[in-house]
C-alpha cells in the first residue's frame, strides 16, 4: 500500500519523465535481454468527459496531451511544446505606444500527433478560432476578448496582436494545441458536430506521452506509450485508468493489489491519511509522514525508503506552511 501511494504522488512525474531505456546486457555481453513490459494500472474517480486539458483539466488528461508551456516542481512557468516563451528580451512580446501588444509563439520542430501528422502552427490557429467561437467557453475569456487576430508567419510560428496589455499572454491562454487535420471539418459543419467527435475523447490524438489505444465506457481507459514523442519513449510501456466512483471501493481495490495508484480529492486522500495517523497515535513504526497546513488540511504524504531513518513517532506532525 504504502508504495502505491508513492506511485500517487508521483505518477504524472515518473510517467513524463521519459528518455529512452537501454535493454540490459548478459553476461557475456554479446546480445541483448528485452526489458518486460510494464503496465501501471491507474483508479480514477470519474470517467473524464473529454482529454483536451483546456476543456477538462485533469492530471490523466496530461498523460496523452501537452501545451506549449507548464508549471514545473519549482513553481515556474517553462516551455513544454514551445521553443521558447514569449519575452520582451527577444521581441516576442512587444507593447505598443497605442496601448495594444504583440506576442509571437515558437513551437519546436519535428512535433508529431499520435498519427504521425506533424504539430504545426496551422494547429495553434485552429484552437484560437475553437475557442473564440461563440458556442465556446474558453478556458481563459478575458484572453479570448483581447486577441484580436493571429497570423501564421511561418509552419512553426504565430503572431498574436491583442487589443490592450494582458499579462498572462506568455501562459499560452485558449492555446492548448487541436489537431486541424481531424477537427477541423467537424468544425466547419457546426460547433454540435465539432463536440460531439470522439476525437476530443475516445479516439482522442494528441501530443502526450502516452496515446488512446482503447477506451471502454464506464469501465477503463487503456493508454501506450508513443515512441515518437519528444522527450523520447515513456519508461513505462501501459498505463490503464479505472474509473471507479466510490473512493473506498478505490481504497479496497488499492489494498488488494488490483490498482498500483490511486488519483482524487479529499474523499480518496483523507481515508488514508486518518489510517496513517492512527498508526502513528499508537506508536508504531511507519514510513509515512503528513504534511499539514496551518489550516489543518493535508499537504503531503511522504515515503521513507530507508530503513534505518525510519523513527519512532511520538507526535503529531508539525503543522507546515506552504501552498496546498
Amino acid at each position: 500500500m504504502y508504495r502505491s501511494l508513492l506511485l500517487m504522488v508521483a505518477v504524472i512525474s515518473v510517467a513524463a519523465g521519459c528518455a529512452p531505456q537501454a535493454a540490459p546486457r548478459d553476461t557475456l555481453g554479446q546480445r541483448e535481454t528485452p526489458l518486460a513490459p510494464t503496465v501501471l494500472t491507474v483508479a480514477i474517480q470519474q470517467e473524464p468527459s473529454a482529454m483536451v486539458p483546456g476543456i477538462a483539466r485533469s492530471t490523466t488528461n496530461y498523460l496523452v496531451h501537452r501545451e506549449l508551456g507548464a508549471w514545473d516542481r519549482a513553481g515556474e512557468w517553462v516551455p513544454v511544446l514551445a521553443a521558447e516563451l514569449p519575452s520582451p528580451q527577444q521581441g516576442t512580446w512587444r507593447v505598443n505606444p497605442d496601448g495594444s501588444m504583440d506576442t509571437v509563439w515558437r513551437i519546436r520542430p519535428d512535433l508529431v500527433w499520435h498519427d504521425g501528422a506533424p504539430f504545426t502552427s496551422a494547429d495553434l490557429l485552429f484552437a484560437l478560432d475553437v475557442y473564440r467561437a461563440p458556442e465556446a467557453t474558453p478556458p481563459d475569456g478575458s484572453a479570448a476578448q483581447l486577441i484580436e487576430s493571429a497570423v501564421a508567419l511561418d509552419p512553426l510560428s504565430i503572431a498574436i496582436h491583442w487589443s490592450a496589455v494582458y499579462v498572462d499572454a506568455d501562459k499560452a491562454p485558449n492555446m492548448v494545441p487541436l489537431p486541424r487535420h481531424l477537427l477541423g471539418e467537424r468544425f466547419r459543419a457546426g460547433w454540435d458536430s465539432y463536440a460531439s467527435s470522439p476525437y476530443l475523447r475516445t479516439e482522442f490524438v494528441g501530443l502526450g506521452p502516452f496515446e488512446m489505444r482503447h477506451w471502454e465506457p464506464g469501465s477503463h481507459a487503456e493508454l501506450q506509450a508513443f515512441d515518437r514523442y519528444y522527450l523520447g519513449k515513456p519508461r513505462i510501456d501501459r498505463i490503464i485508468l479505472r474509473f471507479i466512483g466510490d473512493a473506498n471501493t478505490m481504497i479496497a481495490n488499492l489494498q488488494a493489489g488490483t490498482v498500483d495508484v490511486i488519483t482524487g480529492g479529499s474523499q480518496v486522500v483523507t481515508p488514508i491519511a486518518i489510517a496513517v495517523d492512527r498508526q502513528q497515535r499508537q506508536g508504531g513504526l511507519t514510513p509515512i509522514r503528513l504534511g499539514f497546513s496551518h489550516a489543518g488540511n493535508l499537504l503531503s504524504i511522504e515515503l521513507q525508503h530507508r530503513a534505518s531513518m525510519l523513527v519512532q513517532p511520538t507526535v503529531r506532525p508539525t503543522a507546515l506552511s506552504g501552498r496546498p
